[in-house]
């Protein structure tokens, strides 16, 4: 016991020095132009969480509010595509409003969730949505499916900014 006692200090020095995993960067995009970002979000992937299990057929669908802040669509099926379409209701506010990329979501009063666009097609065809410790992640289209060098390429950039791409599942979607 006592050379355990001696040894501690030693050992939490060596954990002290212990080289650290980087944290993934989940910096948002410059700026998010709300009018283009509202409508229809298809979800093509996700690191899904507790309320997400047995959704398919998922997207998101955003409206801007005339208070300024955003009405929240989760639109899904549970379980199988022919199911019957379900929709929870919340709202977001911009908590960030020199970029717009960062929101509080609410679903569920009062607990609130980050929601942080980090990366962003120009033309506002795809989005990567993640949240502040890049533990949850979103990627979105406007259509049902993502063209495989782009998901490719936005697979890629994740990889860079250190997120666990291999915990990504799909969503399977109806067809078009």
């Amino acid at each position: 016991m006592r050379a355990t006692l001696l040894l501690l200090p030693l050992l939490l020095a060596g954990c002290a020095t212990a080289p650290s995993h980087p944290k993934p960067d989940v910096s948002t995009v410059p700026y998010v132009d709300l009018a283009r970002y509202m409508g229809r979000w298809y979800i093509i992937d996700r690191i899904p969480y507790f309320l997400e299990n047995g959704k398919v057929a998922a997207s998101d669908n955003y409206e801007l509010r005339k208070d300024g802040r955003i009405k929240v669509a989760f639109i899904f099926r549970r379980d199988a595509l022919t199911g019957t379409e379900r929709v929870w209701n919340g709202t977001a506010r911009v908590i960030a409003p020199d970029t717009k990329a960062e929101w509080a979501v609410r679903f569920l009063w009062p607990l609130e969730s980050d929601y942080r666009v980090i990366e962003l097609d120009p033309d506002y065809r795809w989005a990567v949505v993640s949240n502040a410790t890049g533990s949850l992640l979103w990627i979105m289209a406007r259509t049902t499916t993502l063209d495989a060098a782009v998901a490719q390429s936005i697979r890629a950039r994740l990889i860079r900014r250190r997120l666990d791409i291999a915990k990504l599942q799909p969503v399977p979607q109806v067809a078009p």
